[in-house]
């Protein structure tokens, strides 16, 4: 019931994977004419990548980065905001202790592209932050790029 989806960006140099379980038990799949095709007892589906919701229902897509300490790894920092570049209806929450995972602000709504305005407020203290967010409507979701915004504040 689970798929690994290896993803690669040239230009950004990035690479990761991504997990996406389905809600129905696999029994068999096949490509035809480049469209992949699965079969779930007498149900026969067809992963589409213009449809966003199954049934009507949206499934919730969660992306949570790993800690970033903008270069400076042991510093204290007060993060003060950031830009992102999004598509869709996101909600972005933010991890601050690499030893709690645990310990996260609330999520908030963001959307779009925050770059030709002010800055997203957002205000923590600590060496590093990981952003989470997670989405779950029926429309396009991707996240392209991200800014965050700090002043150094010394060695901790």
């Amino acid at each position: 019931t689970k798929a690994y989806i290896y993803s690669y960006s040239r230009t950004a140099k990035l690479s990761a994977w991504s997990t996406f379980t389905f809600p129905i038990t696999i029994d068999d799949a096949a490509v035809l004419n480049n469209d992949l095709y699965l079969r779930s007892g007498d149900d026969v589906y067809k992963v589409d990548p213009d449809v966003y919701a199954d049934d009507g229902v949206a499934p919730l897509c969660e992306v949570e980065l790993g800690y970033q300490s903008a270069g400076l790894p042991g510093v204290l920092k007060q993060f003060i905001g950031f830009d992102i570049v999004a598509t869709g209806s996101p909600e972005i929450a933010f991890k601050w202790d690499s030893n709690d995972h645990s310990r996260i602000t609330d999520y908030f709504a963001i959307s779009g592209d925050t770059r030709p305005g002010d800055m997203l407020p957002m205000e923590l203290c600590s060496t590093s932050i990981a952003p989470a967010l997670r989405h779950q409507a029926n429309e396009l979701f991707e996240l392209n790029a991200m800014q965050l915004y700090y002043e150094k504040l010394g060695p901790v």
